[in-house]
């Protein structure tokens, strides 16, 4: 059977297509090779917490001297969390696998140098207490909320939302409201490419009212 004249520019076009497609996805393979080669190496480090104390000294312009950040959510929590946790997320931001103009200077090497810095901001970033005083929502939909963290979260995240250093799973009780919800948003909308596949797909469905209760919730947790 002879194709049709106008199938022709199609199948002409398919090809570039593919070229197309290819080099578009060709980067964002090497930021994902190069994050998990910079995540290993530096998870090979024994950290150094007073080096790390002086790195921090940088980090604390925007996360407070205590790591608690800005109850707004603007500037997330980060005392007390999972060494290899925080190491992801730095060796991410250093290869555009998350997006945050401030967070990708901090983490490039000119201010963290190497795995060994890495390692040493991340395991001082996770001697840091958690305090009180996370921002928190209206509070009408905790419960609601609640329920959802039990039924969609807690296998992971832990039933008090503390999270597992060994499988890379954060530590969520007390963070900021604001920056709670700023993340299921992006999660849900697609615009944070290292977010995990299978937690997007617990995360579809839920309605604006599901993902404010969710956030208010969790940010309640101690």
């Amino acid at each position: 059977m002879a194709l049709r004249r106008e199938f022709l520019p199609w199948l002409i076009a398919l090809p570039l297509v593919a070229a197309a497609v290819a080099v578009a996805l060709a980067p964002s393979a090497r930021a994902a090779a190069a994050a998990q080669q910079d995540f290993e190496t530096a998870m090979t480090r024994t950290p150094d917490l007073a080096n790390g104390q002086k790195l921090y000294v940088t980090c604390a312009g925007c996360h407070r001297d205590s790591g608690m950040g800005n109850r707004d959510g603007t500037v997330p929590v980060v005392a007390g969390q999972h060494r290899p946790v925080t190491i992801r997320q730095l060796a991410d931001y250093r290869h555009a696998r998350r997006w945050d103009p401030r967070m990708q200077h901090y983490a490039d090497v000119h201010v963290l140098a190497d795995a060994q810095a890495m390692a040493d901001v991340a395991g001082y970033i996770e001697s840091l207490p958690r305090g009180e005083g996370s921002g928190t929502g209206r509070g009408d939909l905790v419960q609601r909320g609640n329920a959802l963290f039990a039924a969609r979260c807690a296998a992971c995240h832990g039933g008090g939302g503390q999270g597992d250093a060994a499988s890379l799973v954060p530590r969520v009780a007390g963070q900021h409201y604001g920056y709670l919800l700023r993340m299921l948003n992006d999660a849900i909308e697609g615009t944070r490419p290292s977010f995990p596949t299978d937690h997007i797909r617990l995360l579809e469905g839920l309605a604006a009212e599901d993902r404010i209760g969710l956030a208010d919730a969790i940010s309640r947790m101690r």
